[in-house]
């Protein structure tokens, strides 16, 4: 579905296989072919009143911030 199927630091997985040796507890994948790749999803926190970028991604963090105001 993404390139962020992989652990924290690790390289992004991009093929159903990738995702099986990174991920060995997943259940299930659903392989779709290998994914497109590009840049990796931006994760915010936005558990507390001021929101913190943790990985910057494909979503500019000016463009997160415009989107809350």
């Amino acid at each position: 579905t993404a390139t962020s199927a992989n652990r924290s630091g690790a390289t992004a997985a991009s093929t159903a296989a990738a995702v099986a040796d990174a991920l060995p507890d997943v259940d299930a994948i659903v392989d779709g072919g290998p994914s497109r790749g590009g840049l990796p999803s931006t994760m915010v926190n936005a558990a507390d009143r001021e929101v913190t970028l943790i990985r910057a991604g494909a979503v500019a963090w000016e463009r997160v911030l415009e989107s809350l105001q």
